[in-house]
């Protein structure tokens, strides 16, 4: 099966979302966000949702921390929903293809730039990085009554062929009766939220870096998104990490990364192929990481152990104002 989508000529920039009319003004006023609307038809949602089907069935989602089947668990405490993974460039292509004038600000970034924070910390940005397109690792989740996803962090890609996430793009493809299942933003600390209704062709896009988010309980109906992430190229005089890096993360990764460096597109075309990386101790305490991976990577990083001792009590009772659109 094949995703046929038109072209839509003319679109009009969407803005980017102003934090100081949210209760998280504080935590992420720099942060990089956008909600678009009607952005796909429900006609398109539907047959997104279709090609994930096509050829697929839907399965518990998962942690997977290696090649083999046996590699992965399942923690129900911490995420609990539906998931099928498709590879498919086409499809990618032509999603990237309707966002694209929505994100125009992030085509080309470099230090200086408004939104440089994306890639980086402030002031340690190395070299340009140039949008390049979507990941063909399409996530499609579905969430019933009962379903969520706890806090965490997007985990940023590094694939072998030099491509880098930092954005997470979400479609919310389900009707418009589901009633939770919001994607909530969180400043834990100030036990504050925003909350992203999951609206049938609305697409949220976020920075992955320090934007600390959950999918809220399903309290009626099922929710459907599909996930992805934009991928960049930083430029190759500031690509190669240093010495004491490249160590670092050979000793972090260690047969993983090398047994899957020799691997070829078919693996990452396969929808079996669900490789996803555990990060280490030390770096489960970062807010921000970068998982480097053959073809393709967790998309949700896991919770520190402070979170993981409370995860099983949901957000919903840990916030107090919560905005929402």
């Amino acid at each position: 099966m094949k995703l046929n989508l038109e072209p839509r000529p003319n679109q009009e920039p969407a803005p980017v979302l102003d934090w100081s009319t949210t209760p998280l003004a504080r935590k992420y006023n720099r942060s990089y966000a956008k909600v678009i609307d009607d952005l796909f038809s429900s006609e398109e949602c539907d047959a997104l949702i279709a090609l994930a089907e096509s050829d697929a069935k839907w399965a518990q989602a998962a942690f997977h921390y290696g090649l083999e089947a046996h590699q992965q668990f399942v923690d129900t405490d911490y995420r609990n929903s539906e998931r099928i993974l498709r590879f498919d460039h086409d499809a990618a292509a032509a999603i990237f293809e309707r966002i694209l004038p929505h994100v125009q600000e992030l085509i080309e970034i470099e230090a200086g730039s408004s939104w440089a924070t994306i890639v980086s910390a402030p002031g340690r940005i190395k070299g340009t990085w140039k949008l390049v397109g979507l990941n063909e690792r399409l996530s499609y989740l579905r969430y019933g009554p009962g379903h969520y996803f706890r806090e965490h962090c997007d985990g940023q890609l590094e694939l072998p062929d030099g491509r880098k996430s930092r954005v997470t793009i979400q479609i919310y493809l389900g009707n418009d009766d589901v009633e939770g299942g919001a994607t909530r933003f969180h400043d834990l600390r100030a036990k504050r939220a925003f909350d992203v209704l999951p609206k049938k062709g609305r697409v949220l896009i976020f920075q992955q870096r320090g934007l600390w988010h959950s999918g809220e309980d399903v309290v009626k109906g099922l929710k459907y998104t599909l996930r992805s992430d934009l991928m960049f190229r930083q430029s190759e005089e500031e690509a190669q990490p240093s010495k004491r890096r490249r160590a670092h993360a050979s000793k972090e990764s260690g047969a993983f990364e090398g047994s899957q460096g020799a691997a070829s597109q078919a693996d990452e075309d396969n929808p079996n192929s669900e490789q996803e990386a555990q990060p280490s101790k030390r770096r489960r305490t970062r807010t921000t990481r970068t998982i480097k991976v053959s073809s393709d990577s967790k998309e949700d990083a896991p919770p520190s152990k402070s979170h993981q001792s409370r995860k099983s009590k949901g957000s919903r009772s840990r916030s107090g104002a919560v905005g929402k659109v």
